[in-house]
C-alpha cells in the first residue's frame, strides 16, 4: 500500500490555511515547535517506529518495496524523497538506495526527537523515561521534561487507571525535571528539579523560562533565569496554571488555568493532585502581564469548555490555541484565533478531530500543529504544518 500525503485541509480551512503537510506518521506524535531559524522542529513522539528513508532514487525503492509487500509513505523533500516504513527496522533490503536513513524504535512513553522541517527526523535527545515539553532556547539548546534520572522505565500511576475505568479523563502528573540538552556537543544537564511535577516549560523570554511546578502544593507558574537560576512564582490561584507561553516582546504570558473557588471542586482538586492526577476540564485562557503585574482573563466559556495551548501570533494582536468551544464535553478540539483582548474569536480548524499545539514561526508565515487528521485511530496523533495566509 503507498500512502502519498501532499495535502489535507477541510473545508472552511482554506481562509487561513494553504499548503497543508503532513511531516510524521503513525503513533503518537505531539507538541512540534520550531527553531528560532525555523529549520528544525522538537517533538515527541511513542507508539509504532520504522525506517526513514532519504532517496533520490524514488522509483527503484518503490519497485523493490512493491516486490517485498511493504507498505510507506512516501513525502517530498528538498533533497529528494522521504519515505517511511512503518515497523521496518531493517534497511538493508534497499541495497543503498538512500542517501540518509533513521531507524526509529518503538516506545511506550514519549521520547523527545529533533527533525527538519520536510518530516526526517535528526536524533533522538531524551536518554528513556516519560519525557515531554521539548522547546528550543534557541538553536542550539533544548529544554525539555523527563522522568530518566529515576530510571529509563516508563513510571505507571494505578490511580490514574481507576479513573479512567471509571469513564472519568485525567492527566497524569510524572516525577518531571526541567533539563537543558545541547543539540552541538550531545550532552543533557539538569535545570530544575523539586519533588512531583515540573514541566510545560515550553515558553522563554531571553533568559527567562515559565513553567509550571508542583513544589509548593499547588499547580502554579513559576519562572527561572537560565543564568542565574533565580525562581519567581507567578501565580498563586487556587486550582491548576500551565501551558504558559511568553509574547515575542516579553511583555505578556498566556496560559491556560482552571482557578476554583467553589470548596467542592477544590476539595475533588487537591485529592487528585495528591496523586499526582488533574482533570483538565473547564479551562479558560489568561494573559498575565509582566509589566503591570496584572492578569486578564482572556475566555469566558460555558461548563464543559476546555482552551489550551494558547500561542501567541508574532504581531503580538492575536493567539492561537485549541477549545472544543464548538462542542463543549467532548474530545473534538479545534484550532481557534482570539484577539489579546479577548474580541474577534475566529474558528481556524473543521477536521472534527483533534487539532492542539499550534505554534507560529518568527515570521509568523507558517503554523504547526497536531492532529489526528486523516488518521484511522483516535489515538493516532501526527505533526502537520501549513502556511499561514493572514
Amino acid at each position: 500500500m503507498i500512502l502519498i500525503i501532499c495535502e489535507i485541509i477541510f473545508g472552511g480551512e482554506g481562509r487561513f490555511l494553504k499548503n497543508v503537510r503532513q511531516l510524521t506518521f503513525v503513533g503518537e506524535n505531539a507538541e512540534a515547535y520550531f527553531s528560532p531559524k525555523g529549520d528544525k522542529i522538537v517533538f515527541q513522539t511513542k507508539g509504532e517506529g520504522g525506517t526513514y528513508i532519504l532517496t533520490k532514487s524514488d522509483r527503484e525503492v518503490e519497485s523493490l518495496a512493491k516486490k517485498k509487500g511493504l507498505s510507506y509513505f512516501k513525502v517530498k523533500h528538498k533533497e529528494g524523497w522521504m519515505f517511511f516504513f512503518p515497523s521496518l527496522y531493517d534497511s538493508s533490503i534497499f541495497g543503498g538506495l538512500y542517501s540518509r536513513v533513521f531507524i526509529k524504535e518503538k516506545f511506550e512513553c514519549d521520547q523527545i526527537f529533533v527533525m527538519d522541517i520536510y518530516g526526517f527526523p535528526i536524533k533522538r535527545i531524551s536518554p528513556g523515561g516519560a519525557n515531554t515539553c521539548g522547546w528550543f532556547l534557541n538553536d542550539t539548546l533544548i529544554l525539555f521534561s523527563s522522568t530518566f534520572s529515576k530510571g529509563k522505565e516508563c513510571p505507571t500511576n494505578p490511580y490514574a487507571i481507576e479513573y479512567l475505568r471509571k469513564g472519568i479523563y485525567v492527566w497524569r502528573l510524572f516525577d518531571y525535571d526541567l533539563y537543558l540538552y545541547n543539540l552541538k556537543s550531545d550532552t543533557i544537564v539538569p535545570l530544575f528539579s523539586s519533588p512531583g511535577y515540573d514541566a510545560e516549560g515550553e515558553g522563554n523570554y531571553r533568559d527567562l523560562i515559565v513553567f509550571t511546578s508542583s513544589k509548593d502544593g499547588d499547580l502554579e507558574l513559576y519562572t527561572i533565569n537560565l543564568k542565574t537560576r533565580e525562581i519567581e512564582r507567578i501565580t498563586e490561584f487556587p486550582g491548576y496554571d500551565g501551558g504558559a507561553m511568553f509574547s515575542p516582546s516579553g511583555r505578556y504570558i498566556v496560559f491556560r488555568a482552571r482557578h476554583i473557588s467553589d470548596s467542592s471542586e477544590l476539595s475533588e482538586f487537591r485529592e487528585l493532585l495528591s496523586k499526582n492526577l488533574v482533570k483538565p476540564e473547564n479551562v479558560e485562557l489568561f494573559i498575565y502581564d509582566t509589566k503591570t503585574k496584572k492578569f486578564t482573563q482572556l475566555t469566558h466559556s460555558p461548563k464543559g469548555v476546555s482552551n489550551f495551548a494558547p500561542y501567541f501570533h508574532p504581531s503580538e494582536r492575536f493567539i492561537i490555541f485549541s477549545s472544543n468551544l464548538h462542542k463543549p464535553g467532548t474530545f473534538n478540539f479545534e484550532l481557534y484565533k482570539i484577539d489579546i483582548d479577548g474580541k474577534n474569536l475566529e474558528r481556524i480548524t473543521y477536521s472534527e478531530g483533534f487539532n492542539s499545539f499550534p505554534m507560529f514561526s518568527r515570521d509568523g508565515k507558517r503554523l504547526i500543529w497536531t492532529s489526528n487528521r486523516g488518521s484511522k485511530d483516535r489515538r493516532e496523533f501526527n505533526v502537520f504544518m501549513a502556511d499561514w495566509k493572514r
